[in-house]
């Protein structure tokens, strides 16, 4: 079976196909299209004509090491949630993915998972026709109960059960008990979500998986990443309950075979010998504004970190002992906080980022509050150490019915590329 969430040859769509060899095969209907419950075929015209409309209208002017919104070879999804006790997200909030290609070219994307300390677990496939697009709910790729995601370094297939244990903190037999992920307590999966444009397919045993081992930015007729800056994408969180839903564009992050910047650092620099990702990293300090007046009304941080060491499975209890991922937790330089009457407070002695990501409220848990609103900011170097970090930050607005009433992204100060923004 080919773990793929589809194959783009439009007479099925490459969802469809995934459902077809899954247990979700019953949402695939002939002439129904399975991505989100069934969207109709008539919006699929209308995206598709919109984007194509877009595109030829509106040039994109791309910056490398700028956090910008352009077609790129990367896109990171910095944080998800998916609470495996409801799944398809019928009681709680839902995220859904949706990936286009934006040039007239066939595209397979490959989309990797990794925990909430950085371990990739395992790929998938997406496969997109020229000007296509897929759209997907992340609650979907854990409903499944035949694996179909590859494991990261061998390519065998996951067990159903040793994907949620690798993303609740549980022991993973597939990992040799070890664990993947901190535990929260709840049985709610954490993680983020790495696409690439790659040149086939995943073929067992054949090539490497995942953009953490070893061959897959080789330098020779052997890379599985492409460099071609053709996708863009975006998140969108709903909550049928509290009747909110949100969108907020994917994190686009542009290879360039030019820019000497990316001679010294690149995101995938962690796991690539001499930067052959060719990929801009991102940032190292953000700016934003917040408010926290209490539990209900209070704005939360969506931060994604570079742990420079890359992610291991580690024996279960012992997270940031000795060994593999003592880098736990993650310090950072500062962080300081304004009022609106020009007060300024600096927020010592926490560590209220230390995972490679996580979702943090001000002033309710983790991250302390010196002012009910205001603007901060947050250098999320690291101090002591001779590595750049680089990071990623969003933010999203809670008010008093607990509804989340906006989420964008934070402002970049500084790029981790050599020579700053």
């Amino acid at each position: 079976m080919d773990n793929h969430i589809g194959l783009g040859q439009h007479t099925a769509s490459s969802i469809d196909i995934l459902f077809a060899e899954t247990p979700w095969a019953p949402l695939a209907r002939p002439g129904r299209h399975a991505t989100l419950e069934g969207i109709s075929s008539m919006r699929r015209v209308f995206w598709l004509w919109s984007t194509i409309v877009l595109l030829a209208a509106v040039p994109a002017i791309a910056e490398i090491c700028a956090v910008d919104h352009v077609p790129a070879a990367t896109l990171l999804l910095p944080y998800f949630e998916v609470d495996l006790n409801d799944p398809a997200g019928l009681r709680t909030e839902s995220t859904s993915v949706v990936i286009n290609n934006g040039d007239d070219t066939p595209a397979v994307v490959r989309g990797t998972l990794w925990t909430d300390l950085g371990v990739p677990i395992g790929a998938f496939d997406l496969f997109l026709t020229g000007y296509d697009y897929e759209e997907f709910r992340i609650g979907q790729i854990f409903e499944a109960e035949q694996g179909f995601l590859r494991r990261c370094g061998d390519g065998v297939v996951l067990d159903p059960e040793d994907l949620a244990a690798a993303f609740t903190g549980a022991p993973v037999a597939a990992y040799d008990g070890a664990c993947t992920v901190r535990t929260h307590g709840d049985n709610v999966a954490r993680g983020y979500l790495i696409f690439d444009v790659t040149e086939e397919a995943i073929v067992a045993g054949a090539e490497p998986i995942c953009p953490s081992d070893e061959g897959y930015f080789a330098t020779d007729d052997t890379r599985v990443a492409r460099d071609d800056n053709v996708l863009t994408g975006e998140s969108r969180i709903v909550h049928a309950r509290r009747k909110y839903g949100l969108t907020m564009p994917l994190v686009a992050i542009e290879a360039s075979d030019s820019d000497q910047r990316l001679d010294s650092e690149t995101f995938y620099e962690t796991y690539v010998r001499f930067n052959a990702d060719r990929r801009e990293p991102l940032g190292k300090s953000w700016g934003l504004r917040y408010y926290a007046l209490n539990r209900r009304t209070a704005s939360e941080l969506i931060v994604w970190r570079d742990t420079a060491v890359g992610g291991e499975a580690f024996v279960c209890g012992e997270l940031g002992e000795l060994g593999e991922n003592s880098w736990y937790p993650l310090p950072q330089d500062q962080i300081v906080q304004w009022d609106t009457a020009e007060d300024v407070a600096v927020v010592e002695e926490v560590f209220p980022f230390p995972a490679a990501t996580q979702r943090v409220a001000i002033g309710v848990r983790g991250l302390p509050k010196r002012f009910n609103r205001g603007w901060a900011f947050l250098n999320l170097d690291t101090w002591g150490i001779e590595v750049y970090r680089q990071s990623f930050v969003a933010v999203r607005h809670k008010l008093g019915n607990r509804k989340i009433q906006g989420q964008h992204f934070a402002t970049v100060f500084e790029s981790a590329c050599p020579s700053g923004r």
